[in-house]
């Protein structure tokens, strides 16, 4: 029997997050990880008994915190019987039809955009994964950036193949569906080998490489793509821009895509675009 898993990693919108429950766990088994810093806002969320919630972790902005809390979700999933999981943010919606979800249930295909990091990126990319990141609750205020300023003007070098060993570094989104085969193999190895992950505690964005290393490694049949549209047209900014709605109906039309963010409670346009969408339910 194929149980479907649905990791979501949240720290903000409650409405948005309900909604978002409600529309996978039609698919699937839900599983949820909200920000421990953020529970304040989220005092009006009332999940499904069914649904695990878990406010164990403080996340900081692109630290190895963020895969802590994947992981405890992935291994609660799998204690649970989960076949599949896949990973989503809090405010993503799914834009593929039923039928989609249901091949994929029983399919074993992993799904995790990987790029190898000897691939030739530019400057910033690189500065990201080859030195040390110290990481800060509050990255505006004057304390964390003078630290970041010097941490970018004298970086402290960080040996890739000293942690990684045998394994090719990659790259990728955040947001991937894998077969339980792949992530047990994928925690034994972290759990196995502590100074692999050790890297990733040092390494700026390891939701980004971490599991993109371990899938590509373990998986017997990856496809290099994303599972989740999200607005990179913006220049200059480190993070996704708003969704709008034609960028919805064009990633919809596509058929490349689970699904979709950003999307937001108050953005009435956006809803009732995704309303109009035929998931064939």
């Amino acid at each position: 029997m194929s149980l479907h898993a649905f990791l979501i990693t949240s720290h903000k919108d409650p409405e948005q997050l309900q909604f978002l429950i409600s529309e996978v766990a039609k698919y699937g088994s839900v599983y949820v990880h909200i920000d421990k810093d953020a529970r304040e806002k989220f005092t009006s969320f009332f999940p499904p008994k069914n649904v695990f919630v878990s406010t164990e972790v403080p996340i900081r902005y692109s630290h190895w915190s963020m895969v802590r809390s994947i992981l405890l979700l992935a291994e609660k999933a799998l204690g649970d019987g989960a076949t599949r999981l896949s990973l989503i943010s809090g405010d993503a919606l799914p834009i593929a039809p039923k039928i989609e979800f249901e091949k994929l249930a029983s399919s074993d295909l992993d799904i995790c955009h990987n790029r190898s990091i000897k691939t030739k990126y530019d400057s910033r990319v690189d500065f990201h994964y080859y030195n040390r990141y110290i990481p800060s609750k509050y990255p505006n205020r004057l304390i964390p950036r003078a630290m970041n300023y010097l941490s970018r003007k004298w970086p402290i070098k960080i040996n890739i193949d000293k942690y990684l060993e045998h394994l090719d570094m990659k790259i990728g989104s955040m947001w991937w569906s894998v077969t339980r085969d792949t992530m047990v193999k994928s925690i034994a190895h972290h759990e196995n080998n502590p100074k692999f992950s050790e890297y990733f505690k040092k390494s700026k964005h390891p939701g980004e490489t971490f599991f993109q290393t371990l899938f590509a490694y373990f998986s017997r049949n990856i496809r290099d793509e994303g599972t989740t549209y999200a607005n990179w047209d913006i220049p200059r900014v480190p993070h996704p821009g708003d969704l709008s709605v034609s960028q919805l109906r064009a990633a919809y039309d596509s058929k490349k895509f689970l699904f979709a963010r950003k999307f937001e409670t108050h953005r009435k346009d956006l809803m009732e675009e995704w309303h109009k969408l035929d998931f064939g339910n």
